[in-house]
């Protein structure tokens, strides 16, 4: 990649940052971390002075000095790294041969065509009582540092998740802070932007995407929603969903169930329509657009109707990887059980539905899907099962050793046969 990275840093940006790192390197954090003697990179042991801060998106690419992007480094990897950011540093590794220019322009349909032979297993899950209720969407902020945010109370719970980085299980949970989302109510997925610092929520009482401050909660500019969604989404089966891509330039969502017009909920009969929509920019700096819709239908609900729950099969979760494929979380309440699956969404072939007034009684072609992982429990109110997790948050972790990557889900404890759950799963590229 050093015959095309082509930096042109802003001075004053540059100056503004580096002051405030120094700042950083001065807080008790900071000191917790060097504390920790790991490298975020290569998972290596060592000596607090033998770590360095590091960002993970470079100051010269736009990167801030923040607590999501700064992480203790050694002197191997500073080097190795250099100023590329973690989109180019994993398709480096992963995607040798893609065109470099793919990177610095928004990823095209043809890009998304075709799914690359992923596989997925399960690495470990962790119950965590201090994570409390209503933990309903999950984004990796970098290190071991998460943001979680809440469907009952409108609050962003800062993360401690400790993955292990040889076999991808989850070894500790803990919430280190919380922060009030300015005019958010009931949140169900978010999406970090790592060059800017902030958090894009989902709020399922609006179809509002907006975007806040992630350290004091202020509500800036919002992106643009398709009026067909503004005007015919379906209460508490809203847009719900959130993922932005690791180059910051593609962000993702969809909505849990189908929109009114375009069709029937879930049934025992026939899955659900729901639209996927495609943001992207130029560059992070500049406002997202929409600039694709897609057509995605669930699987049908698995058992009859539970007429006392509230059966359901819907998209609850989406994944933005590397490389340009869409992960898809369907989560399903029928009968008595809880299930889950994780999908890689395949774009050949897919009619774009944009222009689409109703998907109701219309010929269109959906997105493929492939299936990469489920997940079922059955549940009961007489007998608690500790495993019962409501997964609604999905995001991508870090590299572990061998080179896959962590999955990581959070489930929504919201009831009384449910738990507070970490889930963690290693995803392998086989080509």
């Amino acid at each position: 990649m050093e015959d095309w990275l082509d930096l042109n840093p802003d001075p004053v940006h540059v100056k503004r940052e580096r002051e405030k790192a120094r700042a950083l390197r001065a807080t008790d954090w900071w000191r917790a971390q060097l504390a920790r003697g790991e490298c975020h990179y290569c998972h290596g042991k060592f000596k607090a002075s033998e770590l360095t801060m590091d960002h993970v998106v470079p100051v010269a690419r736009g990167g801030r000095s923040t607590r999501g992007n700064c992480v203790p480094c050694c002197r191997d990897c500073n080097a190795k790294k250099k100023a590329y950011t973690p989109a180019e540093r994993i398709l480096d590794s992963l995607f040798a041969g893609i065109a470099a220019v793919a990177l610095c322009v928004a990823v095209p349909l043809q890009a998304l065509a075709s799914v690359p032979p992923l596989s997925v297993e399960s690495a470990g899950m962790l119950a965590e009582e201090a994570l409390g209720r209503g933990m309903s969407g999950l984004t990796w902020l970098g290190g071991s540092r998460y943001v979680a945010v809440c469907d009952c109370d409108g609050s962003a719970r800062i993360l401690d998740i400790d993955v292990d980085g040889c076999d991808g299980s989850p070894r500790s949970c803990a919430v280190v802070g919380t922060v009030r989302l300015e005019g958010c109510l009931d949140l169900e997925g978010c999406a970090y932007d790592a060059p800017n610092g902030t958090l894009w929520p989902r709020d399922e009482k609006t179809a509002a995407i907006p975007e806040l401050d992630l350290a004091t909660g202020t509500r800036l500019p919002a992106a643009p929603v398709p009026e067909v969604i503004a005007k015919s989404r379906l209460s508490n089966y809203n847009l719900e969903a959130l993922s932005i891509s690791p180059d910051a330039l593609s962000m993702w969502t969809a909505n849990e169930e189908a929109l009114k017009c375009d069709g029937p909920r879930a049934s025992a009969e026939t899955g659900t329509t729901v639209r996927i929509v495609r943001f992207t920019r130029p560059d992070p700096k500049s406002e997202w657009s929409v600039s694709g819709m897609w057509a995605y239908t669930t699987e049908r609900l698995a058992e009859p109707n539970n007429p006392t729950t509230a059966n359901r099969c819907g998209v609850a979760g989406m994944c933005a990887l590397p490389g340009g494929t869409l992960l898809v979380l369907e989560r399903e309440l029928s009968g008595f059980t809880f299930r889950f699956r994780l999908y890689a969404v395949d774009f050949e072939g897919a009619d774009a539905v944009s222009a689409a007034p109703s998907l109701g009684g219309a010929a269109f072609r959906p997105v493929g899907k492939t299936l990469l992982a489920s997940y079922a429990k059955r549940y009961s109110i007489m007998r608690p099962n500790a495993e019962l997790g409501n997964f609604e948050g999905i995001c991508l972790g870090p590299e572990l050793q061998d080179g896959s990557r962590a999955l990581v889900l959070i489930a929504d404890a919201g009831d009384m046969i449910t738990r507070p759950l970490v889930k963690t799963l290693r995803l392998r590229d086989g080509r």
